[in-house]
């Protein structure tokens, strides 16, 4: 039973270090939330939810708008998001810098990283 339920669970957010920093946006949830709200406007979850489905997102048998919420409550957490109002979510501005920066570093091999692979 305890494979099943791990077999099902999808990763939310991520926060990996890099140089001894840390950096979101490492699985695809991650580095669409980071995508959607990079102009730094607030987004409500449904409007996330929906942009989600425009992307084709896959959440398996789980529910889009509480996968991204528990994804939007990590980052707060780690204080890269906001909630502005509820259900009104908001990109810190230390999560906008690394964004942008991390965006014009080169990688290992030279190429300019983006958002962990945005």
């Amino acid at each position: 039973e305890t494979a099943h339920w791990q077999s099902e669970q999808l990763t939310l957010l991520s926060v990996r270090s890099v140089n001894g920093q840390k950096v979101i946006g490492k699985t695809p949830l991650s580095r669409f939330i980071v995508r959607a709200m990079a102009d730094g406007n607030a987004r409500s979850l449904n409007e996330l939810v929906e942009l989600a489905h425009a992307e084709n997102m896959d959440f398996g048998r789980k529910k889009p708008g509480r996968v991204i919420h528990f994804a939007l409550a990590g980052l707060k957490v780690n204080g890269y998001a906001n909630i502005i109002a509820k259900g009104v979510w908001q990109l810190t501005p230390k999560a906008l810098t690394q964004a942008r920066n991390s965006q014009e570093q080169p990688d290992k091999t030279g190429s300019t990283a983006t958002m962990a692979g945005l």
